[in-house]
């Protein structure tokens, strides 16, 4: 295209008003969008007003590994050596990460902020910095808020502040490497009223639900979506997610993923009160090791769910997977995967006619 055509092209997008020029910019990454302030005078601005502000750098801490890894090759290190030259790198990089998110959301010129998505490695000794970018978002109407914090080393966790489980706006969450409380979780279902997404995962603490027979403050309408990762020990029960399930009379598909901990002890089979959930589809079981702690919420879901369509249920922990865990071909894991295989196949007695029962 000649010179002229170029100038064509230029003056009919200079013509588009700045709505639609900022849409077009909120579907480049944050990056690209800041960018794009060098292209003219008009221009300088426009980015801060996008309302996706998706800050993921997931290659960020990787990196530093990788480097040490090459170097390691024609290098003799020490592993202090090697734990002080990571360990410095990595703060250089973290402090950057912080000072990119303080400044876009000091520069962000919008009235509202659709998407909020933090995935760093970041600990506890950074709760005010990551509380007061939550509270940034709030105050911009955030519908959908991520937090991936977790960490490579250490197990330091920022936990979510109690005071701001109440958010109007909020439509989707996704907290993951996050400390949350099973009275914090409680406070999020039942203090966000247009909450359709929830997902928790790799809580340490590991989320620890309560058991009482308490009924749900509130209903979730809008919730379709549930997915909940919980770690508890054999003698307990997780009773308590029926009542978080019943929160949410309209939820489709609900996930669990779970992790046994500490001795493998059978109990009886506990039965819950029945509830009927008439429009959950979906059940999946993530980590199902066929015990009686996660048996017999499968039972109740079985027995209870109107529409249910499929149960998933796949024996592989949901913290060893993508990883070495998850393909170690030890004998004792193979017998330990046999047999919730072999206890998996009791639950195809109690699936109602029409239910497909898939095992991994």
């Amino acid at each position: 295209m000649d010179a002229m055509g170029d100038d064509v092209v230029n003056d009919w997008i200079n013509q588009l008003p700045d709505e639609i020029l900022v849409d077009i910019i909120n579907r480049l990454s944050v990056v690209e969008a800041a960018r794009t302030s060098v292209l003219s005078t008009r221009w300088k601005y426009l980015w801060t007003f996008i309302t996706s502000l998706d800050f993921h750098s997931p290659r960020g801490m990787w990196k530093v590994l990788n480097k040490l890894d090459e170097n390691e090759q024609s290098i003799k290190w020490t592993w202090g050596a090697v734990y002080r030259r990571y360990d410095r790198e990595i703060l250089v990089k973290r402090a950057k990460y912080i000072c990119w998110v303080n400044k876009v959301l000091e520069l962000h010129r919008g009235s509202s902020i659709d998407e909020l998505k933090v995935s760093y490695e970041l600990y506890d000794s950074h709760e005010r910095i990551i509380t007061s970018w939550i509270r940034a978002a709030i105050s911009k109407g955030v519908q959908k808020l991520e937090l991936n914090l977790r960490a490579a080393w250490g197990n330091r966790q920022y936990t979510f502040p109690k005071e701001l489980s109440s958010i109007s706006s909020l439509k989707s969450l996704s907290l993951s490497g996050v400390n949350v409380t099973s009275e914090i979780i409680e406070s999020l279902v039942y203090n966000c009223p247009l909450l359709e997404r929830l997902c928790v995962a790799n809580s340490r603490p590991w989320l620890c639900l309560k058991d009482n027979t308490r009924s749900p403050l509130c209903e979730l309408p809008k919730l379709r979506y549930l997915t909940l990762s919980v770690s508890a020990p054999g003698a307990g029960n997780l009773f308590v997610l029926t009542h978080m399930i019943r929160a949410c009379p309209f939820l489709l598909k609900f996930t669990l993923k779970f992790q046994l901990v500490g001795p493998r002890t059978e109990r009886a089979i506990k039965q819950f009160p029945k509830c009927a959930h008439e429009h959950l589809k979906v059940v999946e079981f993530i980590g199902f090791v066929g015990h009686s702690i996660d048996l017999e919420l499968a039972f109740y879901l079985l027995k209870n769910s109107i529409s249910l369509e499929k149960m998933i249920i796949d024996l592989t922990s949901p913290f060893s997977r993508g990883n070495y865990w998850d393909f170690e071909d030890c004998e004792e894991k193979k017998e330990e995967k046999k047999a919730a295989r072999m206890r998996a196949r009791k639950l195809k007695e109690k699936a109602p006619k029409g239910v497909k029962l898939v095992i991994y």
